[in-house]
């Protein structure tokens, strides 16, 4: 999800705004000052607004701190409700929500590792479209949900669904005539697989 990277981003662009501000214009942070009635000298108008400037930046900074953490414990549900037994649901759903996602992507050997810290919701990861069907497809994988559920899936043409965790890699199968998808699924999984397709059929998502 880029979300939060660009909400931290924009925070930290106002924190240094802020800072600039609040440091670089003191005349207008401090209070008028009163005549001196004796010989004791009053503290320049300057110093006293570079005091308040850097009091105000501080209580901002801790304001500014609270709300980026905030933000990184957010974790947003997906727009679609979770029912992940449900094949309908499997095919169909449209979103998903991840954190602590890292991705590695072998081009060459057409190979796919991702791992996240929590993902829920459902992702096209690849998928191929042929008008006739009848391509032979193979596909290597291994998937290790360690919290939640998570499972990969085959979504043919027709819509039925193939769930990964109850067959054997590696998985071949002939594509009919239509779109297949290979989605990953979760509810609040904890997981980490790998995909490799030799074949050069098919697109990955993130190409």
């Amino acid at each position: 999800m880029l979300w939060k990277p660009v909400l931290l981003a924009a925070l930290a662009i106002f924190w240094l705004a802020a800072g600039v501000l609040c440091l670089l214009c003191p005349a207008r942070l401090a209070s008028p000052q009163p005549e001196a009635a004796g010989p004791e000298l009053p503290v320049p108008q300057k110093h006293r607004g570079r005091r308040a400037g850097a009091a105000i930046f501080a209580v901002l900074s801790l304001v500014l701190l609270l709300a980026a953490w905030v933000v990184l414990s957010l974790e947003l549900a997906p727009a679609q409700p979770v029912d992940f037994y449900s094949d309908a649901w499997a095919a169909e759903c449209g979103s998903a929500v991840s954190r602590n996602t890292v991705r590695r992507k072998d081009r060459r050997a057409r190979t796919l590792t991702v791992s996240h810290g929590s993902f829920t919701g459902a992702a096209t990861l690849w998928r191929i479209y042929t008008g006739g069907g009848g391509e032979e497809i193979t596909i290597v994988y291994q998937i290790e949900v360690k919290e939640g559920q998570g499972d990969l899936v085959l979504v043919w043409p027709d819509d039925t669904v193939t769930r990964l965790s109850g067959e054997t890699s590696p998985y071949t199968f002939t594509a009919g005539a239509g779109e297949t998808r290979l989605r990953l699924i979760g509810d609040g999984g904890k997981l980490e697989f790998t995909i490799t397709i030799p074949s050069r059929s098919g697109q990955w998502m993130d190409d």
